[in-house]
């Protein structure tokens, strides 16, 4: 319940002498009563001030200071006001004020809200004490704590005997009828506010409770006629959203929908969404769904939802189906299971069942139980339900979902006269089997399955047989089958919807083919088409960098270094994460081209930002190389040393020991030399750098005189 805030009136308390145009204390003092009694607060405190400040007495310091703590309560500086009350009590415990200000005091923390604070002060207020001026005030605040913290019999007791109040009647009329209504009791509360004065506060806020006691009670022609009025009356007030609401729900149950949804989407349009009533909600919710407004009936229903009732169930039922509509199975299927497991409503179960275990079968992804045991349990539950036949007939197509793949395909080969829904079920039973087959490179296995589902496509779901085509593709490549590959792939982009997802897929793959035939001009146009598409599509960073990747790499075994340079940037700047590649590339180039300095600096970019990537050891390689090619020996020594010491088990790493022990010779570091061949045909002894390490080595011996040696370290 909201409250006007109301001070009470101690500022009369204040006394007021003949001297008030006097420029001293005194006249500041009077002053300061007057303007406080006309409630020009901000004036009163101004005086008040000037004459704390003109050396008043001890008497109208005390005066001063009760009235600065009023006129600041009056102000509404609450925390202020509580201060220096607080400081008058402590100053002046027993003067004539003194109770007053005690009073005063437990106000702020009534008009702050903070009620049982309010009450325990209130309380501590001997009821004999205050005088008649402040008794009702204190009766009427302590029963208002009362309600506000839900004690309610001490709060009807408390308004009751005000009744003949002159000030509080009329309100204390109307909250022990707000008390009765929240409490159920319509009766009484309808005879309460019936007396009270609905022309003053809080009695004009009465025709909003009577127009709820009407509304609850299901008179619902009542309750329309009063919403009515009062929206005419009021179209402004605070209550006109739950009058629109009212008008709505009760022209609803008249059975005149135009009116209830047009009043309803006027409250929406005043109250937001996560705060509206369910009921008129799904209102709301279930007309929008009937309008093929699908979008709009989830986002009204869905806040009905969290409702432990029929109509928060049956809201579960509309969006689901909503779902079913738009396609979006899996949110369907989450739907729909949470309005069959409810059990408020047996209709709306049985229609969520049936619907929950035929989406679950028809495209659902979400992984429940078996599909075929959810069908028997609906044919257990509802044996003579009208969606029977139906169930029957998926519960065959449901083996789709079950686990059992290799029993679902026994059991459907096993029909004699397959119905179109049974061969689908095996088009899609194939397709799953060879996906599992491909996934556990039994790959021969999955293109049979593959085959044989897309030659169910015609009969069954043609689309489907559009997508087995690129797994079939898929088959092909990974058997080095590239040119059957190539025309697999070839198909699915011609059969393919233009609005594939998969379509970038199939133009990668089909560049790829292009690529591990060497068919270098082929695969340069095909992967420009992948670039193509993927602008056209969401396609993954990855794929756009892997493509320029290739198209640089076209471009690089046709000695075309500038186009390549540029794509391999390109690639580098589609997907950073994957940049180690080109920039490794680009560097390669530089070193054809004779620019060893940009080849070094560039590969040490690539080695300083990718520090993990599988090229670390190429590239230390190159860069020796580089390095060797100007004649800076010593440094390339020290980067072999890197790459042994680092990746002596790759094939860079033996390559390395290698080419180490041959710039050994080179700077006539025979001895060195000599130990590093040894250390290649030791470590690696089957391998093509061990052969070439064993014949330098036999020649240096033999050349030193020492071929004994040589004969004697081999065996």
């Amino acid at each position: 319940m909201k409250r006007k805030l109301t001070i009470i009136s101690l500022a009369a308390a204040l006394t007021l002498s003949a001297e008030i145009n006097s420029p001293f204390a005194d006249g500041c003092l009077q002053r300061g009563i007057v303007l406080l009694r006309n409630d020009f607060t901000q004036g009163a405190i101004d005086q008040l001030d000037i004459a704390r400040h003109s050396s008043p007495t001890p008497t109208q310091d005390a005066a001063i200071a009760w009235g600065k703590a009023i006129a600041t309560l009056r102000e509404g500086n609450i925390d202020s006001a509580r201060g220096l009350l607080q400081k008058y009590i402590e100053a002046y415990p027993a003067t004539s004020q003194t109770l007053r200000a005690r009073i005063a005091l437990a106000d702020c923390d009534f008009y702050q809200g903070r009620y049982s604070e309010a009450l325990s002060a209130y309380n501590a207020i001997s009821p004999s004490a205050p005088d008649l001026a402040l008794a009702d005030d204190l009766i009427y605040r302590t029963a208002y704590c009362d309600m506000m913290l839900g004690n309610s019999s001490k709060a009807l007791a408390g308004f009751a005997t005000l009744t003949s109040s002159p000030v509080y009647a009329n309100a204390s009329r109307f909250y022990q009828g707000y008390i009765y209504y929240t409490q159920g009791e319509y009766a009484e509360a309808r005879h309460l506010f019936d007396t009270v004065d609905k022309y003053s506060s809080p009695g004009d806020q009465a025709p909003y409770f009577l127009t709820q006691i009407a509304f609850h009670e299901a008179n619902y022609d009542q309750a329309l006629a009063m919403a009515r009025r009062a929206i005419s009356e009021s179209p402004h007030s605070p209550y006109a959203p739950e009058m629109l609401r009212i008008a709505g729900e009760s022209s609803y149950q008249t059975g005149d929908t135009p009116e209830a949804i047009s009043y309803l989407q006027r409250y929406l349009d005043t109250t937001s969404i996560d705060k509206a009533e369910p009921s008129a909600l799904y209102i709301l919710g279930i007309n929008a769904y009937q309008q093929g407004e699908l979008d709009r009936a989830v986002k009204l229903l869905t806040p009905v939802t969290e409702q432990p009732d029929a109509i928060g169930q049956s809201a579960y039922l509309y969006i689901g189906q909503a779902f079913l509509q738009q396609g979006n199975m899996d949110a369907a299927i989450m739907a729909l299971e949470k309005a069959y497991r409810l059990d408020y409503d047996p209709s709306v179960r049985e229609t969520a069942f049936y619907n929950y275990a035929v989406t679950r079968m028809e495209g659902g992804r979400t992984p429940f139980g078996s599909s075929v045991a959810l069908m028997e349990d609906f044919l257990r539950t509802y044996p003579d339900s009208r969606f029977a036949p139906q169930v029957q007939e998926y519960l065959v197509t449901g083996y789709i979902t079950d686990s059992n793949y290799d029993q679902a395909l026994a059991s459907i080969n096993a029909i004699s006269r397959p119905t179109p829904a049974i061969i689908a079920a095996k088009q899609r039973v194939l397709y799953i089997l060879g996906s599992r087959d491909l996934a556990n490179n039994r790959t021969t296995q999955a293109l049979e399955r593959f085959r044989e589902s897309k030659a169910l496509a015609p009969q069954a779901d043609k689309s489907m047989g559009a997508e087995t085509e690129l797994w079939i593709g898929d088959c092909l490549y990974r058997l080095g089958r590239y040119p059957d590959a190539a025309t697999a792939f070839s198909s699915y982009l011609r059969t393919a919807p233009k609005s594939s997802p998969n379509r970038t897929i199939a133009l990668y793959d089909l560049a790829y083919t292009r690529f591990a035939q060497r068919r270098y001009n082929e695969a340069l146009a095909d992967f420009k088409k992948v670039i193509d598409a993927s602008g056209q599509s969401s396609a993954e960073p990855r794929i756009t960098a892997d493509a320029y990747c290739r198209i640089a790499d076209c471009q690089y075994y046709s000695s075309d270094f500038n186009a390549a340079a540029a794509n391999y940037d390109r690639a580098l700047s589609a997907n950073p994460a994957t940049g180690d590649y080109p920039l490794f590339q680009k560097a390669v180039m530089r070193g054809l081209s004779g620019a060893h300095a940009e080849k070094i600096d560039m590969l040490d970019q690539m080695m300083q930002t990718y520090p993990t990537s599988g090229l670390m050891a190429s590239a230390l390689l190159e860069k020796a190389e580089s390095l060797l090619a100007l004649n800076r020996s010593d440094e390339a020594l020290g980067v072999y040393s890197r790459l042994v010491a680092k990746y002596p088990a790759t094939s860079q790493g033996r390559n390395g020991y290698l080419q180490m022990a041959i710039t050994q010779m080179s700077l006539r570091h025979t001895s060195d030399a000599i130990a590093t061949y040894k250390k290649v045909i030791s470590s690696y002894p089957t391998s093509d750098e061990a052969r070439v390490a064993s014949d330098d080595l036999k020649r240096i011996l033999a050349d030193e005189g020492r071929l004994d040696q040589y004969t004697a370290f081999i065996a």
